[in-house]
């Protein structure tokens, strides 16, 4: 794959994010609410990642199914954690610097995964797609309207270019 295909590719999967913060601006009182739903697509999005690049190199659907399964388990228990630290804490600075860094996290193993789905021209749809849709409900969970963080929000989304690129100019 050309570099300029594959950098074009990766920013527009990396977009997800200035939509889901363009979101919040348009719908601003959904967001509480739907928060729910938004972390369900969220995780769901990264189960779906990680079934995908296994399904590349795995045959076996139960298997897969059953990964991806204690995944989102996972996953949603880190996010329940989240939950209970701002109770627990009751300052918000804690849970923001917890969940940036599982965004930065998320972000570099889906650029990861990006990478190795780019051998083929399937599953780097399917990636890329998925992707673009996790940064829906990640934009929309991640931004603050009370302080204005969408720089902070962007630039920790980056590591999905990031990592992205290094792994494509390296190999």
């Amino acid at each position: 794959m050309q570099l300029l295909n594959y950098a074009l590719t990766a920013l527009v999967a990396n977009a997800g994010i200035v939509f889901g913060i363009l979101l919040v601006y348009i719908a601003e009182e959904e967001i509480k609410p739907g928060r729910n739903y938004f972390i369900i697509m969220k995780n769901l999005m990264i189960a779906m990642v990680l079934a995908a690049i296994m399904h590349m190199f795995i045959s076996s659907i139960i298997l897969i199914s059953i990964v991806s399964a204690l995944f989102i388990a996972l996953l949603f228990f880190i996010d329940y954690k989240i939950i209970r630290l701002d109770f627990k804490i009751g300052k918000n600075m804690a849970k923001i610097r917890v969940e940036c860094i599982t965004r930065i996290a998320a972000y570099a193993l889906m650029g990861a995964a990006f990478y190795i789905s780019s051998r083929d021209i399937t599953y780097f749809i399917i990636v890329s797609s998925l992707a673009l849709l996790y940064g829906f409900p990640a934009g929309s969970l991640a931004l603050n309207t009370k302080k204005a963080n969408k720089l902070k929000v962007i630039l920790t989304s980056s590591s999905f270019f990031v990592i992205a690129m290094l792994l494509y100019i390296i190999t």
